[in-house]
Parts: structure tokens; C-alpha cells; sequence
């Protein structure tokens, strides 16, 4: 968190030679859904990222890979970066939270909601234990996305097998998170089946 309230994030990892390296500047809201993303660098696949959102005025602005685009009357909607950092996720859940039907419109285009799945009490690199809140997103692809949330909202971790974003000092809890998502996945899955 920098002094003026916004966010800046670096976001880098190395996958044989490909891998995202990302600068991002967030503004947010006091309603969480962001005010203004710059984000530059470069994509998983090393292609030069300058991705800009803005909302001025009630209209919302943004330019990414895919063009430019504009939305007068955005009202709560949340911009999804084409080429974000994992915090935007975090974010988003903090959003879908602290909305009364836990739903918010995105933007360039689409729907968001957010469903919590579970809760687990992790051991901290002090030695007192944390909880953690799974919640899973909807609406961002064929499955949810989950996102481990603190009881405040605050981003914990993003975490799946292929890669993994957790609050420093909590990196060996990673199993035990996936644990968990893997038994609310099958719950929802066979409750979905029992229909």
C-alpha cells in the first residue's frame, strides 16, 4: 500500500524461459472495485503489456491488447484486466463480499458472483493460527476460481497445482489449502450431480 492509498504490485515468475513480469498501479475505490490499473511489462508469452482502466466522471475507460473500449455509465461494474496481477482477484472477491447480492457486473463485459466453500485455521510463521476463508468465484470461466480471503476480506492466497500466490510465511499451508479446495469441489460437484 503506498502513502497516497493506491496499490503497486510486481508480479514475476520464471516458467523455462516464459513468465509474466508485471508493474502495476491500483486505485480502489472505498467500495473495492478499482478506480485506475496501469499495468506494464511484459505477458506469460514475453509480449509488451500497457494496460490502462480508468473511471472519470462515471464513464469508464480502458486499453489493453485487445483495443480500447468505454462504458458511460459504469456504475459498480469491475474492470478484469486482460493481463492483471493476481492481487485483481483478491480484489474482486473483496467486491463480490461486500455486495448485498454477492454479484457485480464486470467490465469489458460479463457477470461475477461469489459463493463461500469453506474456512480452514492455518499455523502462521509465528506460531498462532490464522483463518482463512475459501470463497469461489463464478462467471470468470467453465469452473470457479477460488481465492482464500482473511475474515476482513484482506487476499490470502490464489492457489491451484500449476501455480500458487499466498501471503509470505505461508507458502508450506499450500497443500493443505488445495486440500480443502479439492473437498468443497467435490461437494459442489456432487451436490450439482444430485439434482
Amino acid at each position: 500500500m503506498q502513502p497516497d492509498g493506491s496499490l503497486r504490485v510486481r508480479y514475476e515468475f520464471n516458467d523455462r524461459g516464459r513468465g509474466p513480469k508485471l508493474d502495476s498501479r491500483i486505485e480502489v475505490c472505498s467500495d473495492g472495485h478499482p478506480a485506475g490499473i496501469e499495468t506494464t511489462g511484459t505477458n506469460y508469452l514475453k509480449g509488451e503489456v500497457h494496460e490502462s482502466f480508468s473511471v472519470r466522471d462515471g464513464a469508464a475507460r480502458w486499453t489493453n491488447a485487445a483495443g480500447q473500449g468505454e462504458k458511460k455509465s459504469a456504475g459498480k461494474a469491475f474492470y478484469l484486466s486482460m493481463d492483471g496481477t493476481p492481487i485483481e482477484t483478491g480484489l474482486l472477491a473483496a467486491a463480490l463480499l461486500a455486495d448485498p447480492d454477492r454479484s457485480v457486473a464486470l467490465l469489458p463485459s460479463g457477470e461475477a458472483s461469489l459463493s463461500t466453500a469453506g474456512e480452514a485455521s492455518v499455523p502462521g510463521p509465528d506460531g498462532k493460527d490464522r483463518k482463512v476463508v475459501l470463497h469461489e468465484i463464478t462467471g470468470l470461466g467453465f469452473e470457479p476460481v477460488p481465492v482464500w480471503l482473511d475474515p476482513d476480506g484482506g487476499f490470502f492466497a490464489s492457489a491451484d497445482e500449476w501455480l500458487t500466490v499466498i501471503r509470505k510465511g505461508w507458502e508450506g499451508e499450500v497443500p493443505a489449502l488445495l486440500e480443502r479446495q479439492h473437498a468443497a469441489r467435490d461437494a459442489r460437484q456432487a451436490e450439482d450431480a444430485a439434482r
